[in-house]
Protein backbone atom coordinates (compact mmCIF):
# COMPACT_ATOMS: atom_id res chain seq x y z
CA UNK A 1 0.00 0.00 0.00
CA UNK A 2 1.59 3.16 -0.95
CA UNK A 3 2.28 5.76 1.70
CA UNK A 4 0.34 9.41 1.97
CA UNK A 5 3.12 11.94 0.30
CA UNK A 6 3.41 15.43 2.23
CA UNK A 7 1.37 17.16 -0.53
CA UNK A 8 -1.54 15.35 0.84
CA UNK A 9 -0.67 16.20 4.91
CA UNK A 10 -0.06 19.61 4.00
CA UNK A 11 -3.26 20.19 2.64
CA UNK A 12 -4.64 18.47 5.09
CA UNK A 13 -2.97 21.00 7.78
CA UNK A 14 -4.58 23.90 5.56
CA UNK A 15 -7.92 22.53 6.34
CA UNK A 16 -7.22 22.46 9.45
CA UNK A 17 -6.18 25.79 10.22
CA UNK A 18 -8.70 27.33 8.45
CA UNK A 19 -11.43 24.90 10.37
CA UNK A 20 -10.35 26.11 13.59
CA UNK A 21 -9.86 30.32 12.30
CA UNK A 22 -13.31 29.57 11.26
CA UNK A 23 -14.58 28.13 14.44
CA UNK A 24 -12.96 30.62 16.64
CA UNK A 25 -13.96 33.60 14.30
CA UNK A 26 -17.94 32.65 14.43
CA UNK A 27 -17.27 31.92 18.48
CA UNK A 28 -16.01 35.97 18.74
CA UNK A 29 -18.50 36.68 16.02
CA UNK A 30 -21.46 35.03 18.51
CA UNK A 31 -20.05 36.18 21.70
CA UNK A 32 -19.67 32.52 22.77
CA UNK A 33 -19.48 32.87 26.53
CA UNK A 34 -18.14 29.98 28.96
CA UNK A 35 -19.86 29.99 32.55
CA UNK A 36 -21.23 33.89 31.24
CA UNK A 37 -17.23 35.13 30.40
CA UNK A 38 -16.64 35.86 26.66
CA UNK A 39 -14.38 33.02 25.93
CA UNK A 40 -12.17 35.09 23.54
CA UNK A 41 -11.71 38.25 25.55
CA UNK A 42 -10.99 41.54 24.51
CA UNK A 43 -12.31 43.58 21.54
CA UNK A 44 -13.77 41.92 18.95
CA UNK A 45 -11.25 43.60 15.94
CA UNK A 46 -8.42 42.80 17.76
CA UNK A 47 -9.05 38.97 18.50
CA UNK A 48 -10.11 38.19 15.10
CA UNK A 49 -6.96 39.37 13.84
CA UNK A 50 -5.17 37.75 16.95
CA UNK A 51 -6.94 34.59 16.25
CA UNK A 52 -5.89 34.31 12.11
CA UNK A 53 -2.15 35.01 13.58
CA UNK A 54 -2.13 32.59 15.98
CA UNK A 55 -3.79 29.97 13.86
CA UNK A 56 -1.69 30.16 10.67
CA UNK A 57 1.52 28.77 12.00
CA UNK A 58 -0.44 25.31 11.97
CA UNK A 59 0.03 24.76 8.30
CA UNK A 60 4.08 24.60 9.15
CA UNK A 61 3.54 21.69 11.94
CA UNK A 62 5.20 19.21 9.30
CA UNK A 63 7.27 21.21 6.86
CA UNK A 64 9.02 23.04 9.40
CA UNK A 65 8.06 21.29 12.83
CA UNK A 66 10.83 23.34 14.94
CA UNK A 67 9.65 26.70 13.63
CA UNK A 68 6.22 26.27 13.73
CA UNK A 69 6.33 25.26 17.90
CA UNK A 70 8.47 27.85 18.40
CA UNK A 71 5.77 30.30 16.84
CA UNK A 72 2.86 28.75 18.16
CA UNK A 73 4.03 28.39 21.78
CA UNK A 74 5.14 31.98 21.75
CA UNK A 75 1.76 33.27 19.84
CA UNK A 76 -0.42 31.26 22.37
CA UNK A 77 1.43 32.16 25.54
CA UNK A 78 1.22 36.12 24.49
CA UNK A 79 -2.65 35.64 23.42
CA UNK A 80 -3.27 33.89 26.51
CA UNK A 81 -0.63 36.99 28.35
CA UNK A 82 -2.44 40.17 26.70
CA UNK A 83 -5.83 38.67 26.19
CA UNK A 84 -6.48 36.88 29.71
CA UNK A 85 -8.76 34.48 30.40
CA UNK A 86 -9.26 32.52 27.02
CA UNK A 87 -11.62 29.71 27.48
CA UNK A 88 -12.59 28.90 23.74
CA UNK A 89 -11.87 25.05 23.05
CA UNK A 90 -10.33 26.48 19.71
CA UNK A 91 -7.75 27.01 22.39
CA UNK A 92 -7.30 23.75 24.24
CA UNK A 93 -7.09 22.16 20.75
CA UNK A 94 -4.63 24.16 19.00
CA UNK A 95 -2.47 23.59 22.49
CA UNK A 96 -2.84 19.89 22.23
CA UNK A 97 -2.10 20.21 18.46
CA UNK A 98 1.32 22.43 19.59
CA UNK A 99 2.53 19.81 21.46
CA UNK A 100 1.76 16.90 19.82
CA UNK A 101 3.15 17.98 16.58
CA UNK A 102 6.37 19.21 18.42
CA UNK A 103 6.80 15.48 20.08
CA UNK A 104 5.85 13.59 16.63
CA UNK A 105 7.53 15.40 13.92
CA UNK A 106 10.77 16.59 15.56
CA UNK A 107 13.62 13.82 16.04
CA UNK A 108 14.30 15.23 20.12
CA UNK A 109 11.76 15.47 22.86
CA UNK A 110 13.05 18.29 24.66
CA UNK A 111 11.58 21.18 22.40
CA UNK A 112 8.00 19.73 23.11
CA UNK A 113 8.79 19.22 27.11
CA UNK A 114 10.16 22.95 26.98
CA UNK A 115 7.07 23.99 25.22
CA UNK A 116 4.67 22.33 27.84
CA UNK A 117 6.61 23.80 30.29
CA UNK A 118 6.02 27.75 29.05
CA UNK A 119 2.60 26.65 28.31
CA UNK A 120 1.95 25.36 31.56
CA UNK A 121 3.47 28.44 33.56
CA UNK A 122 1.48 30.66 31.65
CA UNK A 123 -1.75 28.99 32.50
CA UNK A 124 -1.09 28.12 35.77
CA UNK A 125 -0.46 31.84 36.69
CA UNK A 126 -3.48 33.41 34.99
CA UNK A 127 -5.92 34.41 37.37
CA UNK A 128 -8.86 32.01 37.77
CA UNK A 129 -7.52 29.81 34.73
CA UNK A 130 -7.18 26.53 37.35
CA UNK A 131 -9.02 26.77 40.13
CA UNK A 132 -8.65 23.37 41.76
CA UNK A 133 -7.09 20.11 41.59
CA UNK A 134 -9.40 19.10 38.90
CA UNK A 135 -8.89 21.40 36.74
CA UNK A 136 -4.73 21.03 37.75
CA UNK A 137 -5.09 17.35 36.80
CA UNK A 138 -7.20 18.30 33.46
CA UNK A 139 -4.39 20.42 32.09
CA UNK A 140 -1.35 18.42 32.93
CA UNK A 141 -2.64 15.08 31.82
CA UNK A 142 -4.01 17.49 28.04
CA UNK A 143 -0.40 17.93 28.14
CA UNK A 144 1.01 15.07 28.67
CA UNK A 145 -1.11 12.73 26.61
CA UNK A 146 -0.61 15.05 24.02
CA UNK A 147 3.16 14.55 23.84
CA UNK A 148 2.88 10.95 24.47
CA UNK A 149 1.15 10.04 21.55
CA UNK A 150 3.22 12.29 19.42
CA UNK A 151 6.35 10.36 20.80
CA UNK A 152 4.49 6.84 20.01
CA UNK A 153 3.72 8.24 16.68
CA UNK A 154 7.15 9.53 15.97
CA UNK A 155 8.58 6.31 17.49
CA UNK A 156 6.08 4.30 14.91
CA UNK A 157 7.18 6.37 11.99
CA UNK A 158 11.19 5.56 12.89
CA UNK A 159 10.28 1.88 13.73
CA UNK A 160 8.60 2.28 9.76
CA UNK A 161 11.63 4.11 7.99
CA UNK A 162 13.86 1.85 8.92
CA UNK A 163 11.98 -1.68 8.27
CA UNK A 164 11.34 0.36 4.94
CA UNK A 165 15.43 0.77 4.44
CA UNK A 166 15.90 -2.67 5.45
CA UNK A 167 13.76 -3.85 3.24
CA UNK A 168 15.57 -1.90 0.51
CA UNK A 169 18.38 -3.19 1.44
CA UNK A 170 17.73 -7.16 1.36
CA UNK A 171 15.78 -6.06 -2.31
CA UNK A 172 19.46 -4.84 -3.26
CA UNK A 173 21.48 -8.01 -1.13
CA UNK A 174 18.61 -9.85 -3.19
CA UNK A 175 19.09 -8.52 -6.68
CA UNK A 176 23.25 -8.52 -6.40
CA UNK A 177 22.88 -12.00 -5.17
CA UNK A 178 20.29 -13.04 -8.19
CA UNK A 179 22.38 -11.04 -10.57
CA UNK A 180 25.92 -12.91 -9.26
CA UNK A 181 23.95 -16.46 -9.48
CA UNK A 182 22.90 -15.60 -12.62
CA UNK A 183 26.48 -14.58 -13.60
CA UNK A 184 27.81 -17.83 -12.44
CA UNK A 185 25.17 -19.69 -14.26
CA UNK A 186 26.02 -18.45 -17.37
CA UNK A 187 29.35 -18.60 -17.11
CA UNK A 188 29.12 -22.35 -15.98
CA UNK A 189 26.53 -22.67 -18.88
CA UNK A 190 29.76 -20.87 -21.12
CA UNK A 191 31.78 -23.91 -19.66
CA UNK A 192 29.44 -26.55 -20.15
CA UNK A 193 29.25 -25.59 -23.63
CA UNK A 194 32.69 -24.76 -24.39
CA UNK A 195 33.77 -28.84 -23.30
CA UNK A 196 31.38 -30.52 -25.18
CA UNK A 197 31.49 -28.17 -28.30
CA UNK A 198 35.37 -27.97 -27.76
CA UNK A 199 35.76 -31.76 -27.17
CA UNK A 200 33.08 -32.93 -30.38
CA UNK A 201 35.04 -30.54 -32.78
CA UNK A 202 38.12 -31.59 -31.73
CA UNK A 203 37.80 -35.21 -32.88
CA UNK A 204 35.87 -33.60 -35.69
CA UNK A 205 38.63 -31.83 -37.39
CA UNK A 206 41.00 -34.70 -36.59
CA UNK A 207 39.36 -37.23 -38.05
CA UNK A 208 38.55 -34.90 -41.08
CA UNK A 209 42.05 -34.73 -41.67
CA UNK A 210 42.55 -38.50 -41.31
CA UNK A 211 39.80 -39.02 -43.49
CA UNK A 212 40.96 -36.56 -46.48
CA UNK A 213 44.41 -38.36 -46.38
CA UNK A 214 43.12 -41.32 -46.14
CA UNK A 215 40.00 -41.11 -49.13
CA UNK A 216 42.39 -41.80 -52.35
CA UNK A 217 43.93 -44.88 -50.98
CA UNK A 218 42.40 -46.30 -47.88
CA UNK A 219 38.20 -45.91 -48.37
CA UNK A 220 38.32 -48.33 -45.32
CA UNK A 221 39.59 -46.18 -43.35
CA UNK A 222 38.50 -43.26 -44.43
CA UNK A 223 34.60 -44.44 -43.96
CA UNK A 224 35.86 -45.58 -40.77
CA UNK A 225 36.87 -41.25 -39.96
CA UNK A 226 33.34 -40.58 -41.04
CA UNK A 227 31.66 -42.96 -38.91
CA UNK A 228 33.44 -41.73 -35.78
CA UNK A 229 32.72 -37.80 -37.16
CA UNK A 230 29.19 -38.89 -37.17
CA UNK A 231 29.32 -40.93 -33.01
CA UNK A 232 30.98 -37.70 -31.78
CA UNK A 233 28.40 -35.45 -33.38
CA UNK A 234 25.38 -37.42 -32.46
CA UNK A 235 27.33 -37.12 -28.83
CA UNK A 236 27.68 -33.54 -28.26
CA UNK A 237 24.49 -33.59 -29.84
CA UNK A 238 22.98 -35.25 -27.04
CA UNK A 239 24.73 -33.25 -24.66
CA UNK A 240 23.28 -29.86 -25.92
CA UNK A 241 19.87 -31.05 -25.49
CA UNK A 242 20.53 -32.30 -22.19
CA UNK A 243 22.07 -28.95 -21.20
CA UNK A 244 19.15 -27.29 -23.00
CA UNK A 245 16.52 -29.36 -21.40
CA UNK A 246 18.12 -28.03 -17.89
CA UNK A 247 17.38 -24.69 -18.79
CA UNK A 248 13.87 -24.98 -20.07
CA UNK A 249 13.09 -26.47 -16.68
CA UNK A 250 12.50 -29.99 -18.44
CA UNK A 251 12.59 -33.24 -17.51
CA UNK A 252 15.70 -34.98 -18.43
CA UNK A 253 15.66 -38.25 -20.01
CA UNK A 254 18.29 -40.24 -18.09
CA UNK A 255 18.20 -42.88 -20.88
CA UNK A 256 19.35 -40.72 -23.82
CA UNK A 257 21.47 -37.96 -21.92
CA UNK A 258 22.91 -39.41 -18.53
CA UNK A 259 24.51 -36.59 -16.43
CA UNK A 260 28.60 -36.73 -16.87
CA UNK A 261 30.62 -38.84 -14.10
CA UNK A 262 32.72 -40.44 -13.46
CA UNK A 263 31.08 -43.61 -14.79
CA UNK A 264 30.51 -42.31 -18.12
CA UNK A 265 34.18 -41.06 -18.68
CA UNK A 266 34.75 -44.31 -20.35
CA UNK A 267 32.85 -42.88 -23.37
CA UNK A 268 34.77 -40.35 -23.74
CA UNK A 269 38.28 -42.40 -23.44
CA UNK A 270 36.66 -45.25 -26.49
CA UNK A 271 35.71 -41.97 -28.68
CA UNK A 272 39.29 -40.81 -28.09
CA UNK A 273 40.69 -43.91 -28.64
CA UNK A 274 38.70 -44.93 -32.03
CA UNK A 275 40.72 -41.67 -33.46
CA UNK A 276 43.93 -42.92 -32.32
CA UNK A 277 44.79 -41.16 -29.12
CA UNK A 278 46.63 -43.81 -27.38
CA UNK A 279 45.00 -43.55 -23.77
CA UNK A 280 45.57 -45.29 -20.62
CA UNK A 281 43.77 -44.90 -17.68
CA UNK A 282 43.97 -46.09 -13.48
CA UNK A 283 41.52 -45.40 -11.52
CA UNK A 284 40.94 -46.27 -7.80
CA UNK A 285 37.66 -47.51 -6.44
CA UNK A 286 35.78 -44.07 -5.43
CA UNK A 287 33.40 -43.33 -2.52
CA UNK A 288 29.80 -41.68 -2.87
CA UNK A 289 30.49 -38.52 -4.67
CA UNK A 290 28.52 -35.36 -5.05
CA UNK A 291 27.04 -34.98 -8.95
CA UNK A 292 29.00 -31.54 -8.76
CA UNK A 293 32.26 -33.28 -8.17
CA UNK A 294 31.51 -35.66 -10.45
CA UNK A 295 30.48 -33.49 -13.08
CA UNK A 296 33.50 -31.48 -12.46
CA UNK A 297 36.10 -34.73 -12.59
CA UNK A 298 34.34 -35.76 -15.66
CA UNK A 299 35.14 -32.24 -17.76
CA UNK A 300 38.38 -31.93 -16.19
CA UNK A 301 40.00 -35.38 -18.25
CA UNK A 302 37.68 -35.00 -21.20
CA UNK A 303 39.17 -31.36 -21.43
CA UNK A 304 42.69 -32.53 -20.49
CA UNK A 305 42.19 -35.29 -23.23
CA UNK A 306 40.67 -33.44 -25.64
CA UNK A 307 43.48 -30.65 -25.29
CA UNK A 308 46.20 -33.56 -25.66
CA UNK A 309 44.58 -34.52 -28.67
CA UNK A 310 44.56 -31.08 -30.47
CA UNK A 311 48.41 -30.16 -29.20
CA UNK A 312 50.12 -33.37 -28.77
CA UNK A 313 47.99 -35.86 -31.43
CA UNK A 314 49.46 -39.01 -31.55
CA UNK A 315 51.25 -39.32 -28.31
CA UNK A 316 50.19 -41.62 -25.31
CA UNK A 317 48.29 -40.18 -22.71
CA UNK A 318 48.35 -41.40 -19.32
CA UNK A 319 44.84 -40.56 -16.80
CA UNK A 320 45.19 -41.75 -12.98
CA UNK A 321 42.40 -41.16 -11.00
CA UNK A 322 43.60 -41.66 -7.16
CA UNK A 323 42.05 -42.01 -4.24
CA UNK A 324 44.06 -40.45 -1.55
CA UNK A 325 42.20 -41.39 1.84
CA UNK A 326 44.98 -39.21 4.05
CA UNK A 327 44.55 -35.37 2.54
CA UNK A 328 40.60 -36.23 1.93
CA UNK A 329 40.46 -35.66 -1.51
CA UNK A 330 40.28 -37.34 -5.20
CA UNK A 331 43.67 -36.69 -7.19
CA UNK A 332 43.18 -36.69 -11.10
CA UNK A 333 46.69 -36.87 -13.44
CA UNK A 334 46.15 -36.58 -16.93
CA UNK A 335 49.94 -36.53 -18.39
CA UNK A 336 50.82 -36.85 -21.73
CA UNK A 337 54.62 -36.39 -24.23
CA UNK A 338 55.18 -32.82 -25.42
CA UNK A 339 54.37 -33.24 -29.23
CA UNK A 340 55.50 -31.14 -32.02
CA UNK A 341 52.62 -28.51 -33.68
CA UNK A 342 52.47 -29.91 -36.78
CA UNK A 343 49.00 -31.19 -37.30
CA UNK A 344 47.84 -29.43 -34.11
CA UNK A 345 44.49 -27.71 -33.85
CA UNK A 346 44.68 -24.31 -31.97
CA UNK A 347 43.32 -23.71 -28.79
CA UNK A 348 41.99 -20.77 -27.27
CA UNK A 349 43.13 -21.51 -23.36
CA UNK A 350 39.31 -20.68 -22.32
CA UNK A 351 39.43 -24.74 -21.46
CA UNK A 352 42.11 -24.53 -18.52
CA UNK A 353 40.61 -21.67 -16.95
CA UNK A 354 36.82 -22.78 -17.40
CA UNK A 355 38.76 -26.53 -15.60
CA UNK A 356 39.73 -23.71 -12.76
CA UNK A 357 36.96 -22.34 -12.37
CA UNK A 358 34.79 -25.61 -11.97
CA UNK A 359 37.17 -27.42 -9.80
CA UNK A 360 37.08 -24.08 -7.60
CA UNK A 361 33.24 -24.37 -7.03
CA UNK A 362 33.08 -27.90 -5.56
CA UNK A 363 36.65 -27.11 -3.76
CA UNK A 364 39.42 -27.97 -5.84
CA UNK A 365 42.55 -27.29 -7.19
CA UNK A 366 43.86 -26.87 -11.02
CA UNK A 367 47.89 -26.71 -11.63
CA UNK A 368 49.30 -27.19 -15.01
CA UNK A 369 51.86 -26.94 -16.86
CA UNK A 370 55.60 -29.06 -18.39
CA UNK A 371 57.43 -31.60 -16.42
CA UNK A 372 60.07 -32.40 -17.99
CA UNK A 373 59.38 -33.66 -21.36
CA UNK A 374 55.51 -34.19 -20.58
CA UNK A 375 52.82 -31.47 -20.11
CA UNK A 376 50.84 -32.53 -16.84
CA UNK A 377 47.31 -31.67 -16.13
CA UNK A 378 46.94 -32.08 -11.64
CA UNK A 379 43.44 -31.73 -10.11
CA UNK A 380 42.21 -32.23 -6.56
CA UNK A 381 38.66 -32.35 -5.74
CA UNK A 382 36.82 -33.40 -1.95
CA UNK A 383 35.76 -36.43 -0.55
CA UNK A 384 32.08 -35.55 0.42
CA UNK A 385 30.07 -38.68 0.37
CA UNK A 386 26.74 -38.46 -1.29
CA UNK A 387 24.46 -41.28 -2.42
CA UNK A 388 26.20 -41.33 -6.31
CA UNK A 389 28.32 -44.15 -6.86
CA UNK A 390 31.64 -43.44 -9.23
CA UNK A 391 32.39 -46.75 -10.78
CA UNK A 392 35.71 -47.80 -13.05
CA UNK A 393 36.38 -46.42 -16.26
CA UNK A 394 36.41 -49.77 -17.98
CA UNK A 395 36.87 -52.94 -16.95
CA UNK A 396 40.13 -54.06 -19.79
CA UNK A 397 41.81 -50.79 -18.63
CA UNK A 398 41.82 -50.10 -14.89
CA UNK A 399 44.42 -50.65 -12.07
CA UNK A 400 43.86 -50.54 -8.42
CA UNK A 401 46.11 -48.63 -6.28
CA UNK A 402 47.01 -49.47 -3.25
Amino acid sequence: MPRIGPRFWLAFDVLLGCAMIAVAEIEIATGATYEHVPVWPGPRAVTSVAVVVLIAPVVLRRVRPRLALALLSALLASVLLLLGDVQSGVAFVLLVVILYSGAAHIRRAWPSLTAAAVLVVVVGTRPGAITGVGDLVFFAGLTALAIVLGRAVRLRHEQIDRLTRQEQELRRLHAAEVAAATAAERAAIAGELHDIVAHAISIVVIEAQVGRRMLPDEPGRASEALRTIESSGRAALTELRRLLTVLDGGEQADATAPTPSVANLADVVDRLRAVGLAVDVGQDELPPLPAATELAIHRTVQEALTNSLKHAPGKPVRVRIRRDDEHGQVEVTVQNAAGDQAGAVPGSARGLIGMRERLRLVGGTLTTGPQGAEFVVRATVPLDAVPHHAGPLDGAAVRVHG
